[in-house]
């Protein structure tokens, strides 16, 4: 008799054990399923369609910047090649003219591209990277609490 009572704690402790993973499996399934679900999966194209135009945006901010330094260096090398009969005509008021709206085009140019396209581009990584993280969780969750639950069964089943 009191093997039997032994038998049967064990036999409901582990049937309750089953039936705590099976539902832990069932919300996770449920939880992959709703990150699955179609206005999840447009949400995240967009994320992505975002991600692609800001990385496109962030490539020609960087490649205008890198031409207007160089515009900027060469109008410095003009300053200082300036003959005395240029500077007689004008030319070095021109040039300073130029470094300065240069200089100002460059100073937009970092700012849009730090405090603009950049921030909104690690925000927008971030969300991609976030929902992935919680779709592997979800999978991994599933495919690890199935295993554990095929364990247990297999386990009270050889135990009885």
């Amino acid at each position: 008799q009191r093997k039997q009572m032994l038998h049967d704690l064990t036999v409901d402790r582990v049937c309750h054990k089953i039936r705590i993973i099976t539902s832990e499996v069932s919300y996770w399934k449920q939880r992959l399923q709703d990150l699955t679900q179609p206005s999840n999966l447009k949400f995240r194209k967009d994320l992505e369609r975002q991600k692609f135009e800001l990385e496109a945006k962030q490539s020609e901010l960087k490649d205008k910047i890198v031409v207007l330094e160089s515009n900027y260096k060469e109008q410095l090398e003009i300053q200082q090649q300036l003959t005395p009969r240029a500077i007689e005509g004008g030319w070095e008021e021109q040039v300073g003219i130029n470094l300065n709206n240069t200089r100002e085009e460059v100073t937009r140019a970092k700012q849009e591209l730090i405090f603009s396209v950049r921030k909104k581009l690690l925000n927008v990584t971030e969300q991609i990277d976030e929902l992935q993280l919680e779709e592997d969780e979800a999978v991994f969750n599933v495919n690890d609490l199935s295993l554990r639950r095929q364990v247990e069964q297999n386990d009270l089943w050889n135990f009885q």
